[in-house]
């Protein structure tokens, strides 16, 4: 498809010729996690051409000389801060066996960490995003405890 992209948005211009500041579609974050850029083409259309009027030229044909500040503010628009999920996740271990092994009140542990995505070293659990997995549970029920004493003497 050799179209130009779709618009997302048109601002016009008051110049002498005739054309609109033309925002096209954000392109997908520089990141797959953490903090990254979108960035979008700013161009000038030009409604003086005949027919459909979809030539674009140079975004400083929009404005005049005098005005060139305002240009300024286009070009802030063309850039962007994106938010992608955290490079950073929890992992958790196996339980471990119950600490008791009869009757309540029995739990079990296990370690929970916050890693990087790719592996590597453990760091502070600020980086990884949400509530940690519980790394305390009570245990499932135990049966009750028997003791045996052995015979009256």
């Amino acid at each position: 498809n050799c179209l130009p992209p779709k618009p997302i948005s048109v601002k016009n211009c008051n110049v002498k010729a005739k054309c609109q500041i033309v925002y096209r579609e954000w392109s997908a974050c520089s990141v797959t996690c953490g903090r990254g850029i979108q960035t979008r083409e700013i161009a000038c259309q030009n409604l003086n051409v005949a027919g459909s009027g979809t030539e674009l030229l140079d975004l400083t044909a929009c404005a005049p000389v005098a005005n060139r500040a305002s240009l300024d503010n286009v070009w802030l628009s063309s850039r962007q801060e994106c938010q992608m999920p955290s490079c950073f996740e929890y992992v958790s271990n196996a339980w471990e066996v119950c600490s008791s092994l009869c009757g309540p009140g029995g739990y079990q542990k296990r370690r929970v960490q916050c890693r990087p995505i790719d592996g590597g070293e453990v760091v502070n659990d600020n980086n990884c995003d949400g509530v940690p997995p519980a790394s305390r549970r009570p245990c499932e029920e135990k049966p009750l405890c028997h003791i045996d004493y052995g015979l009256w003497s």
